[in-house]
């Protein structure tokens, strides 16, 4: 009778640890096999406050994205990295993995949206551009120029030519706000690098006369 239970107990604790086995190979399997995302990819958005089981849910929602999450919300939380994950947009492409998703997710690599600010555009035409962008959040409607470039610590400055040329990148809700200090930021920089190279006799007190000059002879001549 004894040998009989003996026997019987070493029968499930083999079932129990194949069991374990097999579940812990589907478990790694799982991580590293690709996600069935769309040839043109997809977009998943991660809320502010949302965790590992509102993603797990929001990927089941999503057309080829319903492999187990227990296996999911088990990578984040064993590997500590449950309470890491940031907010945003995350592009999915095809051939990425659930490890490589949760990874991306806690080292917060966002979709980075592009606007151009085109060489001889008016703060008209910025302003314009920045609120027809669908990605950025709109926080100076309403406002005057002038009320913008108090808002940007710069009262009574006139803003034109102040913003850089260039394509930034942004993630989804970056506010118009700090596009424009971006780009400000980006031509305080230039022009304080002009500054440094400046001839020695040039007549000129400050940086920001340098773009005003710049500005008279674009005006002037028509050159870039």
């Amino acid at each position: 009778m004894r040998f009989r239970r003996l026997r019987w107990l070493l029968v499930q604790v083999l079932a129990f640890g194949l069991a374990i086995s097999l579940i812990f190979a589907d478990y790694q399997r799982f991580l590293d096999a690709p996600l069935d995302v769309p040839a043109d990819g997809q977009v998943l958005e991660v809320k502010p406050g949302m965790g590992i089981a509102d993603i797990t849910r929001r990927l089941q929602q999503q057309p080829g994205l319903s492999r187990p999450a227990l296996y999911l919300k088990a990578y984040a939380q064993l590997n500590g990295l449950a309470l890491r994950l940031k907010a945003g947009e995350y592009a999915l492409s095809p051939g990425m993995t659930p490890r490589a998703l949760i990874e991306r997710i806690v080292a917060g690599r966002v979709i980075q949206y592009p606007l151009t600010v085109v060489e001889g555009w008016t703060f008209r035409q910025l302003r314009q551009a920045l609120t027809r962008h669908p990605k950025l959040a709109q926080t100076l409607h309403g406002l005057s120029d002038a009320e913008v470039m108090a808002r940007l610590g710069l009262p009574g400055e006139y803003p034109e030519g102040r913003f850089l040329p260039d394509t930034y990148h942004f993630p989804a809700g970056f506010t118009d706000e700090a596009f424009l200090r971006r780009a400000l930021t980006a031509m305080d920089q230039r022009l304080a690098e002009i500054w440094q190279r400046r001839a020695p006799d040039l007549p000129l007190d400050n940086p920001y006369q340098v773009m005003i000059l710049a500005s008279i002879v674009e005006k002037e001549t028509g050159l870039p």
